[in-house]
């Protein structure tokens, strides 16, 4: 039989951020590369400006949110001994309610940052080979942009193409060898079988 050499599964390394320029390309077609490994990174000095501003406006809303709660303990006190109504504890209740919303924001918003600044670094999924690449320095990339194409951990298959009859005789776990074109022999074992056949061959 005759067939194919195809990647075993061909993992797609996207952008997962966009306006920002590719900074740093750290890995080429052919090179063996490790899951976690960055393989690309994005310039990332706004992002660090945007990532203090962010945790100063954390450390602002905790600030505020304290202030408030120092104050509600005072009003209720002040309740208690019968100087304040219930329409003025109600209110500076509503002021801790908006206060804790406040914070959360904040770090709703550095959280984002934060993720963003992590997606900066472009890393590798799996194990494996990078079979292309279409990164380039200095270039500017949308959110889902290609970057590199990944064989996971370097695995190769040979796609035999076989007549129904012969396909009948062919099982999962079988001994294969396949004979290169250089004339090397690579001893394999079947994976899987397809599920239809081409009607004209």
């Amino acid at each position: 039989a005759s067939g194919n050499i195809a990647p075993w599964q061909e993992a797609i390394i996207s952008s997962d951020v966009d306006g920002l320029r590719l900074l740093e390309v750290k890995a080429q077609i052919a090179d063996v590369v490790q899951a976690g490994q960055v393989l690309a990174r994005y310039a990332s000095d706004s992002l660090l400006i945007d990532l203090k501003q962010a945790e100063a406006g954390v450390m602002e809303a905790q600030a505020n949110l304290a202030n408030v709660r120092a104050n509600t303990a005072r009003t209720k006190e002040l309740l208690d001994q019968g100087f304040l109504s219930a329409q003025s504890a109600e209110r500076q209740g509503t002021n801790e309610q908006v206060a804790q919303a406040q914070l959360a924001r904040a770090q709703a918003a550095l959280a984002a940052l934060q993720l963003r600044l992590r997606q900066s670094e472009v890393r590798a999924p799996d194990q494996g080979v990078i079979s292309s690449s279409s990164a380039v320095i200095g270039a500017v990339h949308g959110r889902g942009v290609e970057l590199f194409r990944l064989i996971r951990q370097g695995r190769l298959e040979w796609r035999a193409e076989v007549t129904a009859a012969e396909l009948a005789r062919l099982r999962p776990g079988l001994s294969a060898q396949i004979r290169l074109a250089d004339g090397t022999a690579v001893r394999g074992v079947v994976r899987t079988l397809a599920p239809t056949v081409d009607r004209q061959s």
